[in-house]
């Protein structure tokens, strides 16, 4: 947002994609029964993210690590495994896959569109397809066979899988579409769990042809299989770390199962979780652009042709609605019923104009929602945060809180707040009072730097939701430079006024 004037804003199972290491996600019975969880790569900070359902498994990693597939059970009405989908915070959980049948371990797309999953709907395992939305859900297989554990290669133009169709549980490989299906491993014991490396040269995988279950690695023509890990204990289910280096695994070899990290050539085996509990199937976050892209605009954007927007594949957008006590956006129901003509979601935002007036908080939110008329579907309202009005920090903090306080009796949410790390560390003392005090969603404008800074101490532990990284991108329909942003999440449910 430019003082008033335009708003400036700025993939899973069994598949390694490129990008830094983050977080190890994985699913373990430590409460009771078996729930995703998420650690530091270090083992540090066991977190539990899942809180559905009675069991929850199969943690798969979106391409840009902002999410995560899983497999869930059991939903009402059914006694078996359903795919489902939620942002890295826990947060958005949303279902997939509604079937009678069993649908489990999701394996995203390197352009995070598809989710490739098992399911037994026609009576034996298959490989199957669908948008990351869950639509156009397509059988890849059609095999009478037991077809499993898909990987997708990291240039998104193969599946790996598991598949008895030779007799044996063998690692297969096939494209994308189903086409080309060719067996690697073929030897006796059973191969499974393929997982490819993030440069898409290797795959790592299970068998038991020692005897017990060991990790392997074999280059992506199924030449040169090597056994990395010489336990006699069960080691099963690698997951490649996203810079390459690494390989995540579970192993009894403590005495029940852990999530263990081993250098990709084998050596170096260090237990990470250490726990009585069982801990199983890790999958390691990439940590990358984010990929969930939107704009936001104001009268300055003129007029704008929202389906080339979405055709461009930006998926939502703010508008100015208001500025002060008086100021309305001449294009504001324009944008509005064009975005969500074209299916962009929609968000409305008030550029704040704080004053020592009586009431002027109260007054700018009243102003705000009265024309903003924010409904079920909108992104949250927000408060752009840019000037102080010569307040003092105390009295600019009883000004927003007051503001927020309006929005929450007339509208009954929790509006997002717009600012940048300068003008919350100078002007409201970097608190942290407001993401601990109901408003844990931040839209930071922080330009042109690879990660933004996010003031008031990681906003409270929860971090930045929406990130405005650039003042000027081209857009087809806009005219000129218009503002980036992107979102912290797939899903994004937690975003919107309900």
């Amino acid at each position: 947002m430019l003082l008033g004037t335009a708003l400036v804003l700025a993939s899973p199972a069994q598949a390694a994609f490129p990008g830094t290491n983050g977080k190890i996600a994985f699913h373990s019975d430590r409460t009771g029964t078996f729930q995703v969880f998420t650690m530091n790569a270090d083992g540090t900070s066991p977190t539990q993210l899942s809180q559905i359902n009675q069991s929850n498994y199969d943690a798969a990693w979106s391409p840009d690590g902002t999410g995560l597939a899983f497999a869930s059970c059991c939903p009402a009405g059914t006694s078996q495994l359903e795919i489902y989908a939620m942002n890295a915070n826990g947060s958005g959980v949303t279902r997939l896959t509604t079937n009678t049948s069993r649908d489990a371990g999701p394996a995203w797309s390197p352009s995070g569109k598809q989710i490739a999953f098992v399911s037994s709907r026609d009576g034996n395992k298959e490989i199957y397809v669908m948008n990351a939305d869950g639509t156009g859900q397509t059988n890849l297989t059609k095999n009478s066979a037991t077809d499993d554990a898909p990987s997708w290669s990291p240039d998104g133009n193969k599946i790996a899988f598991v598949s008895t169709r030779t007799g044996n549980s063998d690692v297969f490989v096939m494209n994308a579409d189903g086409s080309g299906v060719t067996n690697l491993t073929n030897r006796s014991g059973t191969d499974t769990e393929p997982n490819w490396s993030p440069d898409g040269t290797k795959i790592a995988f299970e068998t038991t042809r020692t005897g017990n279950s060991e990790i392997y690695v074999m280059n992506a023509d199924g030449t040169g299989q090597t056994n990395l890990t010489k336990n006699s204990a069960t080691d099963s289910r690698p997951a490649w770390s996203p810079d390459g280096k690494k390989i995540a695994f579970d192993s009894t070899r403590s005495g029940n199962s852990d999530i263990w990290v081993m250098n990709s050539d084998g050596t170096s085996p260090t237990n990470l979780t250490n726990n009585t509990a069982r801990d199983l199937r890790p999958d390691w976050q990439p940590v990358t652009a984010p990929t969930f892209h939107g704009i936001d605009v104001s009268h300055w954007q003129g007029t704008i042709d929202f389906n080339a927007v979405a055709g461009a594949g930006y998926r939502f957008v703010f508008a100015k609605a208001t500025e002060g006590q008086t100021f309305n956006d001449p294009n504001y129901a324009t944008y509005r019923a064009g975005a969500k003509a074209a299916g962009v979601t929609f968000g409305a935002y008030h550029y704040a104009r704080p004053d020592s007036t009586t009431n002027d908080a109260v007054l700018e939110a009243d102003h705000f929602v009265n024309t903003a008329l924010p409904v079920s579907g909108d992104l949250l309202p927000v408060i752009d945060l840019e000037v102080s009005g010569g307040l003092s920090t105390s009295a600019l903090t009883t000004w927003l809180w007051a503001f927020l306080g309006e929005v929450l009796a007339k509208k009954g949410v929790h509006a997002l707040i717009y600012t940048s790390p300068s003008f919350w560390q100078t002007y409201m003392g970097d608190t942290d009072a407001f993401a601990k005090g109901g408003y844990p969603l931040l839209w930071i404008a922080h330009w042109f730097v690879p990660t933004p800074t996010v003031p008031g101490k990681n906003w409270g532990g929860y971090g930045w939701t929406f990130w405005q990284n650039s003042d000027c991108i081209t857009v087809p329909g806009i005219s000129g430079c218009v503002d980036s942003d992107f979102y912290n999440g797939i899903i994004l449910t937690p975003a919107k006024v309900p």
